[in-house]
């Protein structure tokens, strides 16, 4: 009995040591400029730090985040984001907000040109992005400014952005900034995507390129879970996999 009770309880360590190796915690501080993923550069300056790269499985795959919390805040002037006037935000979660010292009420940013596009949300700003990237250094014409509105953003449940392609991400759930959190949100990766990085997209009066990162406070800290394409276990997992099998072995010995 007592054998068997061990034999179990090492399968049950292993599967959950092997799902467990799966989720990456990160933490992104609201200085990190998702524009310069992957050694791009920035015309602007002001334009923030560069982001850490995250390495994923070669072969496409989907991306899943959990637990993502914290406050930031775009800045200290009066009338901006500080809550001059009310019944204007001090700061925001993950899923961003509307600062009504912003004329534009909403986040335009462009390209900077270095093969990463702008993004656009209408209604919100300083929220948690993300891009895939692949093995080279951004470069060249971006792919197309993904445009975002809030019942898109908080309704969806599948996102497939491209290479280069900046996408928002928020806290991972639909419900929005306001409302009650909802069902987890899926984002697939292009196939020849092998690095994430997370930031954010910020500029004056978030329109136009990409700037004003100094002023900037607060960090967002959570977890993202990589699944791959083909099923195939990431090396970690294989690493508590062999791990396992080896005391299963050696189990078997003393069994015997």
């Amino acid at each position: 009995m007592k054998k068997t009770t061990l034999f179990l309880s090492l399968v049950l360590a292993l599967t959950v040591l092997s799902m467990s190796a799966l989720a990456t915690p990160f933490t992104v501080t609201a200085t990190t400029s998702i524009f310069k993923a992957g050694g791009a550069t920035s015309a602007g300056g002001d334009d923030g730090i560069s982001p850490t790269a995250f390495a994923l499985g070669s072969g496409g795959g989907s991306l899943t985040f959990d637990s993502v919390t914290g406050t930031v805040t775009c800045g200290t002037v009066a009338g901006f984001c500080n809550g001059a006037g009310a019944p204007a935000p001090t700061s925001n979660g993950p899923d961003g907000t509307a600062y009504t010292g912003m004329a534009a009420g909403a986040t335009n940013i462009t390209s900077p040109g270095s093969g990463i596009s702008g993004v656009s949300f209408t209604g919100r700003e300083m929220f948690l992005v993300g891009v895939f990237l692949d093995a080279s250094t951004p470069a060249g014409a971006p792919p197309a400014t993904l445009a975002y509105t809030p019942i898109f953003a908080d309704s969806a449940t599948i996102f497939a952005p491209l290479i280069g392609q900046v996408f928002y991400i928020g806290n991972g759930l639909t419900g929005g900034p306001t409302d009650a959190a909802g069902v987890t949100q899926t984002f697939l990766v292009p196939v020849t995507g092998t690095r994430l990085f997370l930031g954010f997209a910020d500029a004056s009066g978030f329109v136009g390129a990409p700037a004003m990162y100094g002023d900037n406070q607060g960090s967002l800290s959570g977890n993202f879970t990589f699944a791959a394409a083909s099923g195939v276990p990431e090396p970690g997992t294989i690493v508590l996999m062999g791990l396992g099998l080896m005391g299963l072995a050696l189990l078997r010995k003393k069994i015997a």
